[in-house]
């Protein structure tokens, strides 16, 4: 497995940091840092799902992975995708940023 819980939150804060900065330097923003907290959530979808895509084309798994669908109302913390295929069961927990193979 190339993803575990250390390397998923270093990229995380890595690619939250680049986008940060990217908005910071649009014209419109003039200097200021975003601070909307949906910001942090789309990093973290996008980074969960590049990771998983990630591991699934080195098993030769070729899934179209879609946009979470937005949730209203009640904050749901923990968030479980599972995709089986054959021996593997991968298993994305959003409230513990953790990705794991579980045979």
């Amino acid at each position: 497995m190339k993803y575990d819980k250390d390397k998923i939150e270093n990229l995380y804060q890595e690619n939250l940091s680049a986008a940060r900065q990217l908005l910071t330097s649009l014209p419109v923003a003039e200097g200021r840092e975003p601070t909307t907290k949906g910001l942090n959530g789309w990093v973290y979808e996008q980074t969960i799902r590049y990771c998983l895509s990630q591991e699934l084309t080195a098993l030769g798994i070729f899934p179209v992975i879609k946009e979470q669908v937005p949730l209203y109302g009640s904050v749901i913390l923990v968030n479980i995708f599972q995709l089986k295929h054959s021996d593997k069961v991968f298993q994305i927990m959003g409230d513990d940023r953790v990705a794991a193979g579980i045979n």
